[in-house]
């Protein structure tokens, strides 16, 4: 038996008649209680066993579920991609805040003391310069994301 794939829109249409409620629906699913509410005697059941009412039924009402809640799965499955771009971004940023928080441990001077310049192009001008404010910075955010 393989496993109902969840993790696509698809796949969560494929097994949303599948779905079942313990001591509710006395060991069915959702297909085949709708199927049931549906069911009409007077017409001639299918090589399924249920009446085309019985089949209608229960797809308008499955289809109604999906097109309810295909927006916020469709907004989940994004958000689930968009989370794991993020994991990835976090870890290189990470990788290259390592060395400025170690180049921090350096500057341990009390807070009244003026800064020291780390790295410094003047023809550059002062806003590339990194001073040992930067690497303390890069040192306090790898320190509280552990």
């Amino acid at each position: 038996m393989t496993t109902p794939d969840t993790d696509t829109l698809a796949g969560l249409h494929e097994t949303l008649g599948g779905v079942t409620v313990p001591n509710i629906m006395h060991g069915d699913n959702l297909a085949i209680t709708l199927c049931t509410a549906y069911d009409n005697p007077d017409q001639d059941a299918d090589e399924t066993g249920w009446t085309p009412d019985a089949l209608a039924g229960q797809e308008a009402v499955l289809g109604a579920i999906r097109d309810h809640y295909d927006p916020a799965i469709k907004c989940a499955i994004a958000l689930r991609a968009q989370a794991a771009k993020d994991k990835a971004r976090i870890e290189r940023l990470e990788a290259a805040l390592r060395p400025f928080a170690k180049a921090g441990e350096l500057f341990t001077a009390p807070e009244h003391m003026d800064y020291y310049v780390v790295l410094y192009n003047p023809a550059a001008g002062q806003e590339f310069q990194i001073t040992e404010h930067h690497v303390r910075a890069a040192r306090a955010v790898l320190e509280d994301g552990e």
